[in-house]
């Protein structure tokens, strides 16, 4: 039960706290009959053909190959291609995060801090002991 329907339950309860009752065949629906309906409805869509025997996908409206074919084709694969990108490499974009502000803040006092330290203190007087745990 849990594997087949237990997170689209979850989702329903969530967002019944916010829009009120959602019916149970909703969940059904969203788990089960929309994503195949729609994975049928696009490869049907690319195997179409027009009556000139050309393929429907890549020639919208009669529209010229390039630029306009040629970029939105890009577009979807830049798309693909970030989406890929995160789910194999997670950490590629790490540099996009921003840090949480509290995590700001104590680097900032540790900094601080250590400048502190190292303006008022004279190292010579200190015992070796002290120094390396105050550098440390």
């Amino acid at each position: 039960y849990d594997l087949l329907f237990g997170n689209v339950f979850e989702l329903k309860s969530q967002l019944e706290s916010s829009v009120g009752n959602i019916p149970f065949v909703w969940a059904i629906l969203m788990k089960h009959v929309i994503p195949p309906t729609l994975l049928l409805s696009f490869i049907n869509l690319a195997c179409a053909k027009t009556d000139e025997q050309n393929p429907v996908f890549g020639n919208y409206g009669g529209y010229t190959a390039w630029p306009f074919q040629i970029l939105g084709v890009l577009v979807v694969l830049l798309a693909v291609i970030i989406v890929s990108l995160g789910a194999l490499k997670p950490e590629i974009f790490d540099t996009l995060m921003t840090r949480p502000k509290r995590e700001q803040e104590i680097e900032l006092e540790e900094s601080n801090i250590e400048k502190e330290v190292s303006e008022n203190m004279d190292y010579k007087e200190l015992p070796a002991h002290v120094k390396t745990s105050v550098l440390s």
